[in-house]
């Protein structure tokens, strides 16, 4: 059986020094709290808005004085790209810096 696209949207990802091009994912809460997934938004604007209103936050933690100004994180290594899900957990990214390179993984290997 084929598999076929289950959710599509975009990703925030990050480069990492060791991983290279990575998923930025959020914790379930709840009774699978444990479980790490990939937060999916349905326009590369509303990633954008998620990464700003991180950065906001992140500053305003620096006014108020909760951290200090070289543990505040202005987002500036994150970036948005296309991501599809598959109904056998494949996730395909594509960075659109570099159309033909695409990322393949699945949600297990975001848990491992």
């Amino acid at each position: 059986m084929k598999a076929t696209v289950n959710k599509s949207g975009y990703v925030v990802m990050v480069d990492t020094f060791c991983g290279g091009p990575t998923i930025l994912h959020k914790q379930s809460s709840g009774e699978n709290a444990n479980i790490m997934h990939p937060e999916f938004y349905a326009s590369e604007t509303d990633a954008w808005k998620d990464i700003a209103e991180d950065i906001i936050e992140n500053l305003q933690q620096f006014i108020n004085g909760e951290k200090e100004l070289e543990d505040t994180d202005f987002g500036t290594e994150l970036y948005t790209a296309f991501c599809e899900l598959f109904n056998d957990d494949t996730i395909v990214i594509t960075i659109r810096e570099d159309p033909s390179f695409l990322i393949e993984t699945s949600v297990q290997d975001l848990n491992s």
